[in-house]
């Protein structure tokens, strides 16, 4: 992934500030009711200008596809787009020194991919992105 220090900096400014780094835990049901738990990990980028979706995914040259989220109240129609780790483990590589407020979680998003003890980088990922206030 060859990209400019301009285009560095923009995308680790929007994935601060718009984006979430997500490890994902999920119960399934698999074959004759038998059930067990998956991971997953992804970023997750949301906003109300397309436009910007659609020049991280032109940039990134990526397969992603842009998700419309319904509009509710007053709010604005806004846009999602969900990179995979696979395709957003070499950019987080490439981000996290430039990264400040998602610094923490790109250090245990990039362990994902090399471990086996998934269910404790969930866990770590969940404090990391937990939302309101809370005791650090």
């Amino acid at each position: 992934m060859k990209l400019t220090e301009y285009e560095l900096g923009y995308l680790a400014g929007f994935i601060d500030g718009e984006g979430s780094l997500i490890i994902n835990k999920r119960d399934h049901v698999g074959y004759k009711g038998k059930r067990y738990v998956g991971y997953s990990a992804y970023i997750d980028i949301g906003n109300t200008n397309k436009e910007c979706l659609e020049w991280i995914k032109k940039t990134l040259n990526i397969s992603s596809a842009i998700y419309e989220n319904k509009m509710q109240g007053n709010r604005k129609l806004a846009y999602r787009i969900r990179i995979s780790y696979k395709q957003a483990k070499p950019l987080i590589e490439l981000l996290k020194d430039r990264l400040i407020i998602k610094k923490e979680i790109a250090k245990v998003f990039l362990e994902y991919g090399s471990t086996d003890n998934k269910e404790e980088l969930w866990s770590k990922a969940k404090q990391l992105n937990k939302r309101g206030i809370y005791d650090v």
